[in-house]
C-alpha cells in the first residue's frame, strides 16, 4: 500500500502571509451582500413595504372580484349615451326614436335610476340604510350630469331640472319598492318561524 505524503501544516508565518487573502475574501463577500441590498435601500424597498404592497394588491383584487357588478352598474349609469348617439349613427337613430322630447328624457332617467337603484340595493346591503342611500343617490345624479356634460365638451352647469327630477323619482321609487319587498319578506319569515315554534 502506497502512502501519499501530505504537505506539512502551515506554521505561524505562513498563516500570517495568507491573512490578507482571507481578509480580502471576507470584505468582498460583505461588499457583495451590501451591493445586493443597495437597490432596496436606495429606492426605499424593504420587506415591510413589499409585504404592504402585496397585501394592498390582494385587497384590490378581492374588491374587484366581489364588487365588479357594482362597477358595471355604475359604468352603465354614467355612460354618456347622448355622446354615443352623436358619434354612432346606428345607435343614434333608435336612441332618438325612444327619447324624442323632454318628457321621454324624463321617463328614461326615472326608469334608469329605478332599475339601477334596485339592483344596487340587492347587491350592496349597506345602501339599504337611508343615511347611505340618499347621499349616494345625489352623488350618482351629479356624477351622471357631470360626465354627460364633459362628453359633450361643455362645462357642467347642473341646471337640467328635468333630468334631476327623473333621477330623484327613479331613485326614491327604487328605495320605496325595496322597502316594501323587504317588509313582506320579513313578515313571511316571522310567520314561518311562528308556525315552527307552535306546531
Amino acid at each position: 500500500m502506497v502512502r501519499i505524503p501530505l504537505p506539512p501544516p502551515l506554521n505561524l508565518p505562513d498563516r500570517a502571509l495568507l491573512a490578507p487573502f482571507w481578509i480580502g475574501a471576507v470584505l468582498c463577500s460583505a461588499r457583495a451582500v451590501n451591493c445586493a441590498h443597495a437597490p432596496r435601500r436606495r429606492y426605499g424597498i424593504t420587506h415591510h413595504s413589499s409585504s404592504r404592497v402585496s397585501a394592498f394588491r390582494r385587497q384590490a383584487l378581492a374588491l374587484l372580484r366581489v364588487g365588479w357588478p357594482v362597477f358595471a352598474l355604475l359604468g352603465i349609469l354614467w355612460f354618456p349615451f347622448d355622446w354615443l348617439s352623436e358619434v354612432w349613427p346606428a345607435f343614434g337613430a333608435p336612441f332618438r326614436m325612444v327619447f324624442r322630447n323632454a318628457h321621454d328624457h324624463f321617463v328614461g332617467h326615472a326608469i334608469f335610476f329605478l332599475i339601477v337603484g334596485l339592483l344596487l340595493l340587492v347587491y350592496v346591503p349597506a345602501l339599504r340604510r337611508p343615511h347611505w342611500y340618499f347621499p349616494a343617490l345625489v352623488v350618482a345624479a351629479l356624477a351622471q350630469e357631470t360626465i354627460q356634460a364633459l362628453a359633450r365638451g361643455a362645462t357642467p352647469t347642473y341646471t337640467d331640472i328635468n333630468a334631476f327630477t327623473g333621477d330623484a323619482i327613479g331613485g326614491l321609487s327604487a328605495f320605496a319598492l325595496w322597502f316594501i319587498i323587504a317588509t313582506f319578506i320579513t313578515i313571511g319569515r316571522l310567520r314561518l318561524s311562528g308556525r315552527k315554534a307552535h306546531p
